[in-house]
Order: C-alpha cells, then structure tokens, then sequence
C-alpha cells in the first residue's frame, strides 16, 4: 500500500507553483526578468528589433530564436528536475515529462509551417511552457534565498574557524 504522505503528482506540481512567490521573492523575481528573459532571450530580441526595421518583416527568424530559447529553457529545467532529490513523485513525472516533451516538439515543428502570426501565438506558447518548466525546476534553488544563503556560510565559518565564530 502506497504511503498516505505521498501528494498526488499534480498537487506537487500546484505546490512547487506557489514557491517564490508565497511569500514573495524579489531576488527570484529579478533573476527571473533580468538574467532568464531579457539576458538569455536576447536572441529574441535582437531579431525582433531586425524585423521591426525591415520595411517588410518575415518572422521566421524570430519563431527559430523563441523556439531554440523555449528548447534550451525546458532542456536545461527538464536536467535540473530530473536531478532533483527533492521530487517526490518520479515516476509521474517521467511519463507526464514524455507527454511534454512530445507537445513542445510538435509546438516547435508546427510554428514553421503556419503564418507568421499563429507561428509567433505557437512559439509564445513555448515560452510560456519553458518558463514555467524553469520555475518548476528553480523555486527550490537556495541560491534565491538570501537567509540560506547566509546561514550556510556562517554554517561553514564555524566548521572551519570553529564554534566561538558568529
């Protein structure tokens, strides 16, 4: 008989969801806006910038930047999560991760065979997806958690300097 303790795969999910953000963090936040999407999406940007400067815009190379920025977000998370000692229902999530993982392969394919703007709708779509798989991945990374961060090193000092070290 399974443990009562265990929560469903989707509770987990909708828990690991509420991180970071009950209660709020502004480091997670900021890390988040500045270095995930406006740093590492700026493939993205520069492409769009290029399109809005054409007198006439083709959008194929800004699907192909959103679509290997959503590629590598879920990529590098689906590692993070994979890894994670902290998941409790692994099996779940290496079926539900298959299912995911089929979806954003045909989102990416199908965004190069529609016009410009369902292709741009299908690779926003993948961001969305990617974002919230990195979220997923990252809201129980200490490194956003300034009081962690601290008690760790003091942590350290003490083991090292010995117990008199504050």
């Amino acid at each position: 008989m399974e443990n009562a303790k265990v929560p469903h795969f989707f509770k987990e999910i909708k828990e690991r969801m509420k991180l970071q953000f009950y209660p709020f963090n502004d480091l997670y936040l900021t890390y988040l806006v500045f270095f995930v999407l406006l740093i590492g999406g700026i493939g993205i940007w520069v492409s769009i910038f290029q399109e809005f400067n054409k007198d006439v815009a083709n959008y194929t190379n800004v699907v192909l930047n959103m679509g290997t920025y959503y590629l590598a977000l879920i990529t590098t998370s689906y590692i993070d999560i994979t890894t994670n000692d902290k998941i409790v229902n692994k099996k779940s999530l290496q079926v539900y991760s298959f299912i995911f993982l089929f979806i954003v392969a045909s989102i990416f394919v199908s965004s190069f065979f529609l016009i410009d703007k369902y292709s741009l709708l299908l690779s926003s779509i993948g961001i969305i997806l990617g974002l919230f798989i990195w979220h997923l991945a990252n809201c129980e990374n200490e490194k956003f958690n300034d009081e962690s961060y601290s008690a760790k090193i003091r942590a350290g000092a003490k083991n090292t300097h010995g117990k008199g070290w504050k």
